[in-house]
């Protein structure tokens, strides 16, 4: 009897090694309407897929890792690409015009049910945003702004597209919670980080910052250093690469990072956290700044609380609290897209996606809502990023201001040329509500499960 039940045992093991079929993703234009087709593979099967040539196949979307990544697809240009799921992994290849296979992806179904997948596409005459959650159900995202990383660079004809996939580890919760002290300066909420039970720092509370960062003087000793790459994948290779991220000027290149053993903000404590390392910040107002806590941690608590804090008034940010009140309150809906909460709204008659950023003490929009708007404008101050770029402004007054279908009157924006909106493809349409419509509210509400913000009057 033993035995009968070892044999069992044994053979319910063995069938369940390997899940029965993957999907792959396939991005298609059908009647110049773009889709993408979930197609399972069964154990061993292998499926080839044609592009170019009057072909309705656009790119499988490739799951290659954590991060942002570029594709560009020519309606002339012919190619095969070939999934198959073999020994338990889904295998990603393109074929070259000479016969010879090139693997591009190779991951496990347990690896692929972790990623959140977003799919920006940027065609001749179209944009669609698509959302593939869990490595699993397809939805389209009509929220989000259509994020170009070519930046509208490269021109598109008829049946060319540029593709922006951004891969993101799925969240099922959110265990971040605690809260910490901030207080007002210049336009900016500080708080302090304790490092390594040591050091302490100045940093800002930067929702419009997807990575955290810290200044080099401020990393406890000992603490190794890494520079930071990306892996560009195509059919000639893979190599390693330099991975500068967007600041509002330009990119901030020769990115490094390290890991510390211990932060703690205020009651919340962070064990071996990532974060990138930057020479230095600009003083503000003969203030250091040390450091940024950006979403990559924030975005981790699900919900945060924020008391807008005023000169020489500190306030409470709380993380985590699922009970948070919100009332007598103007809702906001958005999404959140490249590591940053994007708001749909309207500057004057202008359709805008706004990046809310708190690591910036003023609102902004392109110089070309001025013009189109026809509103008046006086020179002001020069600003700087994080990328330390000097960025010219003109101050201007708009009359009347739409964020997620609430109207706010005779707001103060600073109308500039800064390339943060082209490096999202957004050179037109592009802004950023700032610490200076902020001051006007008691607090700041944000709910990452709904994707809903709150502003409290």
């Amino acid at each position: 009897m033993k035995k009968s039940l070892f044999i069992l045992i044994f053979f319910i093991s063995i069938a369940s090694v390997f899940p029965q079929t993957v999907p792959v993703f396939l991005l298609k234009s059908v009647n110049n309407q773009l889709s993408i087709e979930k197609i399972e593979l069964a154990e061993n099967e292998t499926k080839a897929f044609i592009k170019g040539e009057n072909s309705e196949n656009i790119s499988i979307i490739l799951p290659v890792s954590n991060g942002i990544s570029g594709d560009f697809s020519k309606a002339g240009d012919k190619s095969v690409m070939i999934a198959r799921f073999k020994d338990g992994k889904l295998i990603i290849s393109v074929q070259k015009p000479d016969g010879t296979q090139k693997e591009l992806v190779s991951k496990t179904p347990d690896e692929l049910k972790n990623y959140d997948i977003k799919v920006n596409v940027t065609g001749f005459k179209t944009k669609k945003v698509f959302n593939i959650s869990n490595y699993d159900i397809i939805t389209e995202d009509n929220n989000s702004p259509v994020i170009d990383m070519f930046q509208g660079k490269i021109p598109l004809g008829e049946g060319d597209y540029s593709i922006t996939t951004e891969i993101t580890e799925h969240q099922d919760s959110f265990n971040l919670k605690g809260e910490f002290e901030t207080e007002y300066y210049a336009g900016y909420y500080f708080t302090k980080i304790k490092l390594n039970n040591d050091k302490t720092a100045n940093v800002i509370i930067d929702l419009g910052a997807a990575q955290s960062f810290l200044t080099k003087d401020v990393i406890p000793e000992g603490t190794e250093i890494h520079s930071i790459f990306a892996k560009e994948v195509s059919s000639d290779g893979t190599r390693l690469v330099d991975m500068p991220i967007n600041g509002f000027g330009g990119k901030i290149e020769n990115l490094t990072s390290c890991e510390i053993d211990s932060a703690e903000i205020g009651s919340i404590k962070l064990s071996r956290f990532t974060f990138n390392v930057i020479d230095s910040f600009k003083n503000v107002k003969g203030k250091k700044i040390d450091g940024i806590i950006g979403l990559d941690i924030l975005s981790n608590a699900g919900n945060i609380s924020l008391g807008i804090p005023k000169e020489n008034s500190p306030t409470i940010v709380n993380l985590g609290n699922n009970e948070f009140a919100v009332k007598d309150s103007y809702i906001i809906p958005f999404a959140f897209s490249h590591g940053h909460i994007f708001i749909k709204g309207k500057a004057a008659n202008t359709d805008i996606q706004f990046i809310l950023d708190t690591g910036s003490p003023f609102n902004f929009l392109p110089i070309q809502i001025a013009e189109s708007e026809k509103i008046q404008l006086e020179k002001s101050i020069d600003v700087y990023g994080a990328d330390r770029i000097r960025i010219s402004t003109h101050k201007g007054r708009l009359n009347n201001l739409d964020l997620g279908g609430n109207l706010f009157k005779d707001s103060e924006f600073h109308f500039t040329e800064s390339v943060i909106f082209e490096n999202y493809g957004l050179t037109e349409n592009g802004g950023i509500i700032g610490t200076d419509l902020l001051k006007n509210f008691r607090r700041l509400a944000i709910d990452f499960r709904a994707k809903k913000l709150y502003l409290e009057k």
